[in-house]
């Protein structure tokens, strides 16, 4: 919820549990679909978030 917060909800992001272990599980999406899919599934485990970087909206003719 707080990556939607301050990251906006549409940031593209993976979330990792127990990795190199049996139950390896890597989920990916936007902020909003891990915050659904979480909201059903609770985290167990050790995780790692990657969340992808701001995709440009508008160009900057002046560059």
């Amino acid at each position: 919820m707080q990556f939607a917060e301050h990251m906006g909800i549409d940031r593209e992001v993976s979330v990792s549990r127990e990795i190199s272990k049996i139950h390896e599980e890597t989920v990916r999406g936007t902020v909003n679909e891990l915050i659904s899919h979480f909201s059903v599934n609770e985290p167990k485990g050790e995780i790692v978030i990657v969340l992808g970087g701001l995709k440009e909206k508008h160009k900057n003719k002046d560059i």
